[in-house]
């Protein structure tokens, strides 16, 4: 027989059944059951309240209770919003509002048990002593919960396609970061570049967009040999809140041609990262500022999208962004200077 198996609701939402665990038992020698609330529905209703419990009493069975289920939500506005969300029993008119999870599994016993009240209680005290109650929002399944570590996902995969084929076009999108909210496009394509220039009322020639790396494996594309001392710093910092500038090669894209310094970020963020290493280079970029003179940078992405709905192609929301921009820092000279203060600290 094999040591263990773990059984959990399926990649394609099939609740955990008795026939499932039945099989886990012929070939392993200890089994964990991953339960939420289909699961115990399922499993009180075709074992019976009394045999679960005695089948969750032994020796080589443990268990553990998500407190809640997940679902998704897609608000189709200006912009498709894609979030997740987490559910649980709330109760009915007899019972009132369900605040407290043992007020929960009691409720499910006695609904799906079939139960008196006082033999429902009895049955959720005793569940609750085999098996442990965890919310998604916890840190027992990962590290920040559940529902913050799938909304990144939700978000990634189904925004990074499409904001691939937007830059790919010329378009212009809009991402969050480690600090602010930036504008972006892609570094290679001249139209877009001009597009970005436009945007923010100046001309290619003048303008200084950083050049948004998801590593450091860029640097030789857009810059000079730089000094071990200086590699070192660079490691150190990245990625983080910091654009360096470093001198720029002759290797630079046609919108950079003339510069003889390149401002070079890596945001330590998964969705920059992640458009980076799907668009196989750089991304051009700038922050966003805002109109009021005392907040400076814009934050909330819905306030973000009204704005410039009409003069971008995507807004990807992420939540409510920083509100202090990178430290931009010169390291032309060698030694590092700070050309402006912001969240990165050296």
């Amino acid at each position: 027989m094999f040591e263990k198996i773990v059984v959990r609701r399926s990649a394609q939402n099939t609740v955990v059944t008795l026939g499932e665990i039945a099989e886990a038992m012929l070939f392993y020698k200890r089994v964990h059951l991953v339960l939420d609330y289909g699961a115990l529905v399922g499993l009180i209703t075709s074992m019976g309240a009394s045999k679960l419990l005695d089948f969750l009493s032994r020796d080589d069975v443990t268990a553990v209770y998500c407190d809640g289920s997940v679902g998704v939500y897609t608000d189709n506005g200006v912009f498709n919003r894609h979030a997740f969300t987490s559910m649980r029993p709330a109760g009915n008119q007899e019972t009132g509002p369900l605040k407290k999870k043992k007020e929960i599994i009691q409720f499910i016993f006695q609904v799906q048990g079939k139960l008196e009240k006082k033999a429902a209680r009895k049955a959720a005290e005793k569940f609750e002593k085999l098996v442990p109650i965890k919310s998604f929002e916890s840190n027992y399944f990962i590290e920040g919960g559940l529902i913050k570590a799938a909304e990144t996902d939700l978000q990634q995969a189904n925004f990074v396609n499409e904001v691939i084929r937007t830059l790919k076009n010329g378009g212009l999108i809009i991402y969050p970061s480690d600090t602010v909210y930036a504008l972006g496009c892609d570094i290679n394509n001249l139209k877009a570049m001009e597009k970005l220039a436009r945007l923010k009322n100046t001309s290619l020639e003048k303008a200084h967009f950083s050049i948004i790396c998801n590593n450091l494996s860029h640097l030789s594309e857009f810059t000079r040999p730089i000094e071990t001392s200086t590699f070192r710093l660079l490691k150190s910092h990245i990625p983080g809140p910091f654009t360096f500038i470093l001198e720029a090669n002759k290797s630079l894209p046609l919108a950079y041609k003339g510069k003889k310094t390149v401002g070079i970020r890596v945001p330590d963020h998964p969705i920059p990262q992640l458009i980076v290493e799907k668009l196989g280079h750089p991304i051009a970029s700038t922050s966003i500022k805002d109109d009021d003179e005392v907040i400076e940078y814009s934050t909330d992405p819905e306030l973000i999208a009204e704005k410039y709905q009409d003069l971008v192609d995507i807004v990807i929301d992420s939540g409510y962004g920083d509100n202090m921009a990178s430290t931009i820092v010169d390291l032309t000279s060698g030694d590092p200077e700070i050309i402006r203060e912001g969240k990165g600290q050296l």
